[in-house]
């Protein structure tokens, strides 16, 4: 718990999801019967979301994968509604990581050209 990163304060506001799934409701022209056959939910658990209960993780993850967004624009832990980063800098990051430590060296002074672009 103690990486703020990964953890969920107790007293986190989820009224910041239901703002989110309302709006992309609207946005969408859908209502709660729309929304629960498309995302494969309940139209009575989209209806508590929207008066305040908490979804559970397969549920936040079926409307964000409905709507194209990330699950922490649509919990309102992150203000990017759409993942920033594209597959080929995933790769990136993800070879970078495993590099030795003079492989990054050399990276980042062959990057440092780039500072002031």
């Amino acid at each position: 718990m103690g990486n703020k990163l990964y953890s969920v304060p107790d007293t986190y506001d989820w009224g910041k999801f239901r703002n989110n799934l309302s709006a992309l409701m609207e946005s969408h022209g859908y209502n709660m019967s729309t929304l629960a056959a498309n995302a494969d939910l309940n139209v009575t658990s989209i209806s508590r979301y929207l008066q305040g209960r908490n979804p559970d993780l397969l549920a936040a993850i079926r409307i964000a994968d409905h709507f194209n967004v990330t699950i922490d624009w649509l919990i309102g832990r992150n203000p990017n509604k759409h993942d920033a980063i594209t597959d080929e800098e995933r790769e990136l990051i993800d070879k970078y990581s495993r590099a030795s430590e003079a492989d990054k060296n050399i990276v980042k002074l062959f990057l440092s050209k780039y500072n002031n672009a």
